[in-house]
């Protein structure tokens, strides 16, 4: 009996240090169907320019400088980042279906990692939800706190907000060295990827 006690802590213990740190003290829910409206992303765009500073760390190459977006049709973005000597790092524009490369310097130019931006852009504007999006809620037992694990690609992955009617301010996606994190507060983004050794951080300029 001691042995079968042992054993089934033993589990427990494993299947709670396994879960994602996204969902640990959360209660989960049970399955849902959820709709777009309700999964809001953590960078919102109204058709105005947008303006962020912006450090791309990528192994040992580092860049610095403004980055600006702006939607330019429906679910379709354009963005530009330029360093603080003028120099253009890349111009993308951005859809629900594709990157199209206006330009891009090395070491940046290459098809993994253009993949690996698209999908870090496409998750920054929630653009590959689907109008109802299988999913696995989670919750707080003390807070509004709540997590989204949706189940289907592309946007498979963890998604949580402090409350439902705000944006998410972590994400993550993937697992071992694919795992993608976001971290999202007022103003500040940061995407962090293991491997390749990338971090991206935006921090809204207000004028």
């Amino acid at each position: 009996m001691n042995c079968l006690r042992y054993l089934s802590l033993c589990l427990l213990l494993l299947a709670t240090s396994c879960a994602p740190s996204i969902i640990r003290g959360l209660h989960k829910e049970g399955d849902r169907m959820i709709e777009r409206e309700e999964l809001i992303p953590p960078l919102q765009t109204n058709g105005q320019l947008q303006r962020y500073h912006m450090t791309f760390d990528l192994g040992k190459h580092h860049f610095s400088g403004i980055f600006l977006i702006k939607k330019t049709g429906e679910e379709r973005h354009r963005t530009l980042f330029t360093t603080h000597f003028g120099l253009t790092v890349f111009d993308f524009e951005i859809s629900e279906e594709e990157l199209t490369v206006h330009h891009c310097m090395e070491p940046l130019n290459k098809q993994q990692l253009l993949d690996l931006l698209y999908n870090d852009f496409a998750l920054l504007l929630g653009l590959h939800f689907e109008e109802v999006n299988p999913a696995i809620l989670y919750r707080s037992p003390t807070d509004s706190t709540q997590v989204y694990r949706l189940t289907q690609k592309p946007s498979k992955g963890y998604y949580r907000t402090l409350s439902p009617s705000t944006p998410f301010e972590k994400i993550q996606t993937g697992r071992g060295i694919t795992k993608r994190t976001l971290c999202a507060t007022p103003g500040t983004v940061v995407i962090c990827h293991r491997f390749p050794n990338l971090q991206i951080r935006l921090e809204e300029i207000r004028l």
